[in-house]
C-alpha cells in the first residue's frame, strides 16, 4: 500500500494549538495562539481569501475572545471603507 505522504523526518513531535476567530460581514479575522499576529481572510469556506496580516508594534497581546472583538472591530472601523459598488 503506498502511503500518501512521505517524509524523511523521523521526529514524532505533536504540537496543538487555538485559534480565536472573530467574523464581522464578509471579513474573518483568525488569531493563533502560537503568533502575535492576526490573518484578516474574506469569505469563507472554499471561497476563503488572505486579505492582509495584522502585525502593528502597539498590538496588545490578545489572549481572550472579547478582548479580539474589540480589537478586530477598532482595526474594521479604521481600515474598512464601506461603498456602494466594488468596481473590478
Amino acid at each position: 500500500m503506498s502511503k500518501m505522504i512521505k517524509t524523511t523526518d523521523t521526529e514524532m513531535k505533536v504540537d496543538t494549538s487555538s485559534i480565536l476567530v472573530v467574523e464581522i460581514g464578509d471579513l474573518s479575522f483568525e488569531k493563533d495562539e502560537r503568533y502575535f499576529w492576526i490573518d484578516v481572510y474574506s469569505g469563507s469556506g472554499e471561497e476563503k481569501k488572505f486579505i492582509t496580516q495584522i502585525d502593528e508594534d502597539d498590538m496588545p497581546i490578545l489572549i481572550e475572545h472579547e478582548e479580539l472583538k474589540i480589537y478586530c472591530l477598532n482595526w474594521y472601523f479604521n481600515n474598512v471603507e464601506i461603498i456602494e459598488k466594488v468596481e473590478e
